[in-house]
């Protein structure tokens, strides 16, 4: 099975979770799709730049991105009434973030790094 993302842009990176597939886009975009039928459930203009990084903490269904532009922010899915909302932001100036990952599966911190930095900064929620 193929998917269509419905973007004219690159998908960047992508994390499965509780039978969606949430995709980040070359253009800043979030988009979250059924597993099962591929259909579009939540889309969201989450960063200005590139989404570098994804990931879930599978026990709280928090999702974190990172961007090119200078932003770790972090969303809670799982609402049927509401798919994706934005929890928290924060920018790690002069930094563009390549990647990130919580440090657990409750979501209580997280890992991130630039291009070019030589160290992980970790952070608590």
């Amino acid at each position: 099975m193929a998917l269509d993302t419905g973007l004219e842009t690159a998908v960047t990176c992508l994390k499965a979770w509780a039978g969606q597939i949430v995709a980040g886009y070359l253009s800043g975009h979030i988009r979250i799709f059924n597993l099962h039928d591929g259909r579009i459930q939540a889309e969201v203009c989450a960063h200005v730049r590139s989404i570098s990084g994804l990931d879930v903490a599978v026990e709280s269904g928090l999702l974190i991105s990172a961007s090119e532009d200078t932003f770790v922010r972090v969303w809670q899915l799982g609402k049927i009434d509401v798919p994706i909302e934005h929890k928290y932001s924060f920018s790690e100036r002069d930094t563009t973030i390549c990647g990130v990952t919580f440090t657990d599966d409750l979501g209580a911190g997280y890992l991130t790094t630039g291009y070019d930095r030589l160290d992980l900064l970790c952070y608590a929620m």
